[in-house]
C-alpha cells in the first residue's frame, strides 16, 4: 500500500505553509459534508478559517503533502514534542483513495521521525472498532493506555464524578449499544446525502 501511490504518480514531499497548501486543504475539507459516517466539522470553511485552523504550532510543525498532477490530494501535519510527533491532521481526498495517499503519508512521517530521533508517532485516540481502527492497526500503530485521574474540588464535582459526567456520553454507553447506534448514525447521514 505504501508503494501504490508513488507507482501511480503521487509525489510525497514536505510542504510550505503557503497559499497552495491552504487552498489544497480547503478543497479536501469541502469535498464532502460527511466523513466516516458523521458530519465533517471542517466542511464549508473559508480560506481564512482553514488558514487559522492549521496555523497552530507552526514553529514546531511540519506539513507532508501528497501531490498528484499538481493537485494536493492529501496531507499530514506533524507537531513535534520532546520525544513524540503528533499527527494533528491527516486527511486525503476520497476520490483518490485508489492511490493510497494516507499510507504513503504515514510512511514519510515515520521516516521523518526516525531521521529526527523521535521514538513515538502519535495518531489520536484509538477507536474501538471499524475501518479506522483496522487502518491504524494495519499501518503499524498500537494502542497505549494512559491513566487519567479526575479529582473533585467540591461536593458537586464529587457527585459529577460518581455519576460519570467527567466522561463523554459515548464512553458512558454500554458496549452492546455503541455498534447499533453508530450504524444508525451512518445510515441516517447516507440517506441524507442521497436526498441532497
Amino acid at each position: 500500500m505504501i508503494r501504490k501511490g508513488p507507482k501511480k504518480g503521487v509525489e510525497i514531499r514536505l510542504a510550505e505553509f503557503d497559499e497552495f497548501l491552504i487552498n489544497g486543504i480547503q478543497e479536501i475539507y469541502n469535498e464532502s459534508p460527511v466523513r466516516q459516517g458523521r458530519p465533517f466539522k471542517h466542511f464549508g470553511k473559508s480560506f481564512q478559517e482553514v488558514r487559522e485552523a492549521n496555523a497552530t504550532h507552526l514553529d514546531r510543525s511540519v506539513f507532508i503533502a501528497a501531490i498528484y498532477e499538481k493537485e494536493l490530494i492529501g496531507f499530514i501535519k506533524l507537531v513535534f514534542g520532546d520525544r513524540t510527533a503528533r499527527a494533528e491532521q491527516i486527511i486525503s481526498k476520497m476520490k483518490h483513495r485508489d492511490k493510497s495517499p494516507m499510507n504513503a503519508l504515514i510512511d514519510r512521517a515515520v521516516i521523518l521521525c526516525e531521521q529526527r530521533g523521535i521514538p513515538f508517532l502519535v495518531y489520536g485516540i484509538w477507536p474501538r472498532k471499524g475501518s479506522f481502527a483496522k487502518f491504524k492497526a494495519n499501518s503499524g500503530f498500537k494502542e497505549y493506555c494512559l491513566p487519567r485521574y479526575f479529582v473533585s474540588l467540591n461536593f458537586i464535582g464529587s457527585i459529577s464524578i460518581k455519576l460519570g459526567f467527567h466522561r463523554e456520553i459515548k464512553e458512558r454507553l454500554p458496549e452492546f449499544m455503541r455498534g447499533p447506534l453508530v450504524a444508525l448514525r451512518e445510515h441516517r447521514y447516507r440517506k441524507k446525502g442521497r436526498a441532497s
